[in-house]
């Protein structure tokens, strides 16, 4: 009967089975430098990616803070809007830096990385003093503007009251309007720390207007030779324009008073309109008054006009007594 093959047939013992476990000798692992390179460099690029994601995020919320800036600053109810007297009023150096204020506190709210929030709010920080030094700058010169303001206001108010009492002939109410304007003027000068020749030009422009004023009152209340003491006083407070303007007006007022009174005068002497006019003609050509000439003559024409129109009137009344 046939048979298999045993080792035997080959010269080979056969296998004998042993106890124990088998020993399987450790497999060396080297690491893959490649793969531990491209792995950190994903992560740089992760990390380089958030930071732009939170750059952004920061930057759209300072975009929207700096719109709301400008609305607040030039818009239809921006502070740059309000001027004089209403910076106090509304009180802009608080009310408008609180809207901002609140908008960037909205807008940090928004932002849900903690790292961005920080980005804007370091920003927001730098738009907000910003924002706050422009509003405080708007409001001290808009402030400044109203006390000039209302300075001129109390100034010009003085003068017009000054006019009015000297074409009155009251001394003291003059003198008293006079005496309110240099106090304000003094004061503004004081507060605007002028000296010298700056304050003498500040002066010369506030109280100048009062002077004129009450130059101007006495010319109309037909008083120049009072005007003329006026003037010489008071010319240290007065522009150069301003005064030589009053110069000539009262030269020329007293010309036309001296020669209404110099014709009433020959008149009451019984001279005749002939020699009236021969003796103003000679006094205007010695003093070189042409105005004094003029004035005589309309004085004389006046005169001659009403007491040709009594005459005239007289002879009618006569006329109707006869018939």
């Amino acid at each position: 009967m046939p048979r298999l093959p045993a080792p035997e047939d080959y010269g080979m013992s056969s296998p004998r089975p042993s106890r124990g476990v088998t020993e399987i000798s450790a497999v060396q692992v080297r690491p893959d430098l490649a793969t531990g390179k491209a792995m950190q460099d994903i992560g740089v690029m992760m990390q380089q990616e958030a930071e732009k994601l939170d750059e952004t995020i920061a930057l759209d919320a300072l975009n929207q803070l700096q719109n709301k800036q400008l609305e607040l600053t030039y818009g239809d109810n921006g502070f740059t809007k309000v001027q004089g007297k209403g910076v106090i009023d509304r009180k802009i150096t608080a009310e408008f830096p609180t809207q901002l204020q609140t908008e960037a506190e909205r807008l940090s709210g928004t932002i849900q990385s903690n790292a961005a929030r920080q980005r804007f709010q370091a920003q927001a920080n730098n738009v907000m003093r910003g924002f706050k030094a422009n509003v405080y700058g708007h409001a001290a010169k808009e402030t400044e503007t109203f006390q000039v303001q209302t300075e001129e206001a109390r100034i010009s108010t003085t003068g017009q009251a000054a006019n009015l009492a000297a074409a009155r002939g009251d001394v003291e109410g003059v003198a008293k309007g006079l005496t309110t304007a240099r106090e304000t003027v003094e004061g503004a000068i004081r507060r605007r720390g002028l000296e010298g020749p700056q304050a003498d030009e500040a002066r010369q422009k506030a109280l100048g207007a009062v002077h004129s004023n009450v130059l101007e009152g006495l010319l109309q209340g037909n008083q120049p030779a009072l005007a003329s003491a006026w003037l010489k006083t008071n010319r240290a407070e007065m522009t150069v324009a301003q005064a030589k303007q009053f110069d000539g007006r009262i030269k020329t007022e007293e010309s036309w008073a001296r020669g209404d009174t110099m014709v009433r005068d020959l008149m009451a002497q019984g001279k005749t309109t002939a020699e009236i006019e021969s003796a103003v003609a000679a006094e205007s050509k010695k003093s070189g008054d042409k105005a004094l000439y003029d004035s005589a003559v309309h004085t004389l024409g006046n005169i001659t006009t009403v007491r040709t129109k009594a005459y005239a009137e007289n002879a009618d009344r006569a006329q109707d007594e006869i018939n």
